[in-house]
């Protein structure tokens, strides 16, 4: 009994070094981050990041990310939670501007929104199709905006977007980046594909899931 009580403590040991040891490799603290963290949850009411280590660099990604999480456990508002995504994407695009010599410059960034369970929401600064850092976050294809929030995206070069009625595609005429758009809301007739086609003639467009734009669109 007690050789097996032994074997036991032994096998503990090592799980607990091994996960202690998987933690610190994977969520050390980034100096150059802590001046932002301290700001981050002073903007969103409903997001937030936990602990500084919430903000993680990704080895295999090469990637700096900003985890945020639900402030409660509540009822899932979309439309308000996602609003909440707008003045933390705000706060880093400012923060960057205005400390040039921040590492955080030189890093590709993703903003990870934990939305709710099994559903991550990112915002971007970098694409694998496009070289270079854009410091403005202009790829957003990975979180559903609405309609009525298209005047804080204007700058976006990726994009998804919500539609809740075929007025809300008038907003498009406010885009002059969109490489890539994917739309998603209520069945619309040939005239209203035709509309974004000739609105957005540079930009591939998916409108619930077909693809709807000129076939010599770069995207």
């Amino acid at each position: 009994m007690k050789k097996l009580l032994n074997i036991i403590a032994v096998m503990l040991t090592v799980f607990i070094f091994t996960g202690c040891s998987y933690n610190s490799e994977d969520n050390v603290e980034l100096d150059y981050c802590k001046d932002i963290y301290k700001s981050l949850n002073k903007v969103s009411s409903s997001f937030e990041c936990i602990s500084i280590r919430s903000i993680c660099y990704d080895k295999n990604e090469d990637v700096v990310e900003f985890r945020f999480d639900l402030k409660s456990k509540r009822e899932v508002d979309e439309k308000k939670d996602i609003d909440d995504y707008i003045p933390i994407r705000k706060k880093v695009i400012e923060y960057l501007s205005q400390n040039p010599q921040n590492e955080l410059n030189n890093q590709k960034i993703e903003l990870v929104f934990q939305f709710q369970a099994g559903e991550v929401h990112s915002i971007y600064n970098y694409s694998f199709a496009k070289k270079g850092l854009y410091n403005d976050f202009p790829f957003c294809n990975s979180i559903p905006i609405y309609a009525s929030n298209y005047k804080d995206f204007t700058d976006a070069i990726y994009l998804s977007m919500k539609i809740e009625n075929t007025n809300d595609l008038q907003v498009l005429e406010n885009f002059n980046k969109l490489e890539y758009l994917i739309l998603d809301g209520i069945d619309i007739s040939d005239n209203d594909k035709a509309y974004i086609r000739n609105t957005l003639p540079d930009c591939k467009v998916y409108y619930n899931g077909e693809l709807i734009s000129n076939e010599n669109n770069k995207a």
